[in-house]
């Protein structure tokens, strides 16, 4: 039995000895999604989200809407400033549902280094939009999502519904 818990030990000893760090590969520079998301887009498609069913595990929880309305009709211009700080938006709706109250006005984000929320302001106007992955625009594609509340009798806020908006830049 002692020669077991020696030859344990001995194991355990020589696998310590033998470990070495690993190196780290370079992940490159960061993103730069603030400069990534200037410039012209035009919607390409139109996700419902049923956040109440997809919650409860429901079966069915998204509708692509893009085809049921001239969707594809809508674009949006995103201007930033010298130093790639969002500065002024444009969108023309066409024949588009208007998904938002403005059509042009000033856009910030919550943070410039890892933004999740877009705010577009005109004068005391304001819509607030989700962003979301950023892996997208690699590729060429923008996604904005609008939440949809439940507001209950004490004041507290429910996800409900989320309109998911595929771009693809258009320049």
């Amino acid at each position: 039995m002692k020669k077991l818990k020696y030859i344990i030990f001995l194991l355990v000893v020589l696998g310590a000895a033998s470990c070495k760090q690993d190196e780290l590969k370079d992940i490159g520079p960061a993103r730069q999604v603030i400069s990534a998301m200037k410039g012209n887009w035009s919607l390409n498609s139109v996700i419902q989200v049923d956040e109440y069913a997809k919650d409860k595990q429901f079966p069915f929880t998204t509708v692509e809407l893009t085809d049921l309305y001239p969707y594809r009709e809508a674009k949006l211009t995103l201007n930033t400033t010298e130093d790639h700080k969002p500065s002024t938006f444009s969108i023309s709706f066409g024949n588009s549902p208007k998904f938002l109250k403005l059509t042009q006005g000033n856009w910030t984000v919550d943070n410039n280094d890892a933004p999740k929320t877009m705010t577009l302001t005109s004068g005391t106007t304001t819509d607030q939009i989700t962003i979301g992955k950023y892996g997208l625009l690699d590729q060429g594609q923008l996604l904005l999502s609008v939440k949809k509340y439940q507001v209950g009798s004490k004041g507290e806020r429910t996800l409900v519904l989320s309109n998911n908006y595929y771009f693809k830049k258009a320049n």
